[in-house]
Order: structure tokens, then sequence, then C-alpha cells
């Protein structure tokens, strides 16, 4: 009989994925497991349709028809499926033999939060940042759709927000600086609050379809 193929970690396809300073602080804490990414083209007046393979596998999502019932135009997740890697550019500063040989000392902007930064550093966007200064790999567990604000307060935590014990009282906050820090008694608050620091005012309560990907860091 024969042994149905494994995927090794040399057949898995690599995609690049943008993490903002907070998100990256948090994945590097162990405290982020997801991440939403808004789906584009968004549905008109129409719910969307997942098929049990993109709940199970990601392949695709469709949106419904004007009668609700086949199907319409199928979307796939561009971030990949279940047991890809992605791995996340963030703001940088290179020095050294960066441009010819692909090596050199990295800063990044994210360990800087406290505001304690070394002279003379030049912040590249994260959209420059090249495969070899990346230093964080995830792996794609799961995939699923749903509405933004449809999340849980399980969700929320699993997006970042970490508890903070104070006055015998429970608080949840993000990993962005004061006053953005999410600080709520509620992790969903903490979370929209993040949400809109980095997608603008109105987005939260614009409640897009999104993807929502699980992953582990490896």
């Amino acid at each position: 009989m024969n042994k149905p193929a494994t995927t090794t970690q040399s057949q898995k396809r690599e995609r690049p994925i943008l993490f903002s300073g907070s998100m990256v602080r948090a994945t590097l804490a162990d405290l982020k497991h997801q991440t939403r990414r808004i789906i584009n083209p968004q549905p008109t007046n129409r719910p969307i349709y997942a098929t049990p393979e993109t709940t199970i596998q990601c392949k695709e999502a469709h949106w419904l028809d004007a009668d609700g019932i086949h199907p319409g135009v199928p979307m796939k997740c561009k971030q990949g499926k279940p047991g890809d890697l992605l791995w996340v550019k963030e703001t940088f500063s290179a020095h050294g033999a960066f441009a010819k040989h692909g090596t050199g000392r990295v800063n990044y902007r994210a360990d800087k939060a406290d505001g304690k930064e070394p002279s003379g550093l030049h912040w590249k966007p994260s959209i420059f940042m090249q495969r070899w200064a990346s230093r964080i790999t995830l792996e794609i567990t799961a995939i699923r759709v749903e509405r933004l604000q449809d999340i849980s307060e399980e969700d929320a935590i699993a997006e970042g927000c970490f508890r903070i014990q104070e006055s015998g009282h429970t608080y949840f906050a993000n990993h962005q600086p004061p006053p953005a820090h999410g600080r709520s008694a509620h992790p969903i608050d903490a979370y929209r609050i993040l949400w809109e620091s980095i997608n603008g005012p109105g987005s939260w309560d614009a409640n897009p379809y999104v993807w929502v990907i699980e992953f582990k860091k490896l």
C-alpha cells in the first residue's frame, strides 16, 4: 500500500507578510497567534459563502449569487493556505554590506518602542525588507472567513492583546505605546483600538469581511 505523500518544509511555499511594530512585539512575546487581513474586493450586498474546503484547507471562498444559493466568484487567500510559511517584514535599519551581499547588522524599529534609539539610524519601511533580514517565520495552521466585529474575546487575546493586573483589577492592552495601547476592561476593545491605529479611523465600524489567519512561530 502506498503511503500518503507528506509535505516537507522545503516544499512549503513562502510569502512575505507586513507586520506593524505592535504586531512584531506581540509575536516575539509568543502572545500573537492570529492576524486578520481585509478581503479585497468585499462582497456587495451579498453574504459570503465559505465552503467546507475553505474552513478546513482554505482552498477558496465564494460570494453568493443574488439568489443566495449558487456560489459566485471564488476568492483565494493571498497569504496562502495551511502549511505555507510567512516571513515577516517590519520597519528596520541595515548596516554594512547590505546592498551588495545581503548581509550586515540589522536594527528593528519594534525593539525601540521605549524611545532609546542609537543615533544615526535611518529606518526603512517594512515593504523594503529582504528575506535575509527577516527574523520571524510563521507557519499557517488554519484560515477562515468572518466579519471583523465577530471576533471573540479569546481571538482578541490570540491577536496579541494581553492581561494587566493592577490594584486588584484586570485590564487588557495591545503592544502599542501609550496612549494607543488600548487599555480596556475587555480584550475586544483593546483589539479595536489596535485595528484602528493600523487601518485608520472608522475602519472598525466598516466591519469588513476578513481572512482570519492562525499561525505558529517557527
